[in-house]
C-alpha cells in the first residue's frame, strides 16, 4: 500500500475514533488510562532502545529471500539496520505491548514474528510469564536470539514458518492467555491462525492483531475476526486491533485516539 492510500485509511480512522472523554464503558477507560496514556518511563526500555539504535546501524548484509507481506522491498540482501527501520515496531507500540502484558498479567504468551527480538523483550520484561516467539527467517533468528542473550530474555523462541509450527506451539502451550499476531500480513493467514489460536484460549484472552489496516485483505480480516461470535470487545488502534472475549464485556467495537 502506497503511503498516500495508508494516509487517506488513518485519516477515515480519526474521523470515526473517539478519544477518552467518548468512551462510557469503565472496562476501556481503565484500559485507555493505565495502558494508552501511561507515558511512564521504565528503566528496562532504555536497555531494549539501546539494543534497538545498534541494530539501526548495523550495516551487515543478510539474506532476506522470503520478506513476507508488509515489506516494502523484494530484494533478497538487506542491512541489518534497513530492516531494523521498516520492520520493527515502534517505540511507542513496544510500550503499549508493554503496559497490555502488564495490565493483564498473563500465565502464557504467544508472539508471532520475533523479527530482531525488540518487541520480544518488551512482552517478556513486563511480567514473568511463559513466553513463546516464532521467527521463519533464520537470519532473523540469529539476530533475535543474540537480543535474547544480551538482554537476558527468558523467551522459547522457535524457528519455523508459522504454519507449520503453530499446533505443535499451541500442543505445547495448552492454553493461550495472551497473543501478538504479526509477521504475515494477508487476510487468510490472519483469518487461519485465528481459527488455530481458539481452540486455546478463554474467557480472560486477550489477542493483539498487527497492521489491521495495512491492505483492504486486513481490514477483512479484522472485520471478521471482532463479528466473531465469541469476541465480547474489540479495540482498533489502527496500528493494531485487540480483542477480548471476557463475559459480560458490552460487545462494542471501539476505535480509539488516545
Amino acid at each position: 500500500m502506497s503511503r498516500l492510500e495508508q494516509f487517506k485509511r488513518y485519516l477515515a480512522f480519526r474521523k470515526g475514533s473517539l478519544n477518552r472523554h467518548g468512551v462510557h464503558s469503565p472496562f476501556v477507560f481503565e484500559l485507555i488510562e493505565q495502558v494508552l496514556r501511561n507515558k511512564k518511563k521504565e528503566p528496562v526500555f532504555m536497555d531494549i532502545e539501546k539494543r534497538r539504535a545498534r541494530l539501526l546501524k548495523d550495516e551487515t548484509s543478510i539474506s532476506m529471500d522470503d520478506p513476507g507481506a508488509g515489506s516494502s522491498t523484494s530484494k533478497s540482501e538487506r542491512r541489518v539496520k534497513d530492516v531494523a527501520r521498516f520492520s520493527l515496531s515502534s517505540p511507542d507500540q513496544c510500550r503499549i505491548l508493554y503496559r497490555l502484558v502488564e495490565h493483564f498479567k498473563p500465565e502464557t504468551l504467544l508472539e508471532f514474528g520475533s523479527c530482531m527480538g525488540i518487541s520480544t523483550s518488551y512482552l517478556a520484561k513486563a511480567h514473568e510469564c511463559s513466553v513463546y516467539s516464532m521467527e521463519g527467517h533464520p537470519e532473523l533468528y540469529r539476530i533475535c536470539e543474540e537480543t535474547k542473550k544480551e538482554l537476558g530474555l527468558h523467551v522459547n523462541l522457535k524457528k519455523g514458518l508459522f504454519q507449520d509450527i503453530l499446533l505443535e506451539v499451541l500442543a505445547n502451550m495448552g492454553k493461550v492467555d495472551m497473543a501478538f499476531v504479526d509477521g504475515h500480513h494477508t487476510e487468510e493467514a490472519t483469518l487461519q491462525y485465528f481459527d488455530q489460536l481458539k481452540p486455546h484460549i478463554h474467557e480472560d484472552s486477550v489477542l493483539i492483531f498487527d497492521d489491521i489496516h495495512w491492505s483492504e485483505g486486513m481490514e477483512r480480516a479484522w472485520e471478521e475476526i471482532k463479528s466473531d461470535q465469541e469476541v465480547t470487545l474489540s479495540i482498533d488502534l489502527f496500528w493494531c486491533g485487540i480483542v477480548f472475549f471476557k463475559k459480560g464485556l458490552s460487545g462494542e467495537h471501539f476505535k480509539l485516539r488516545y
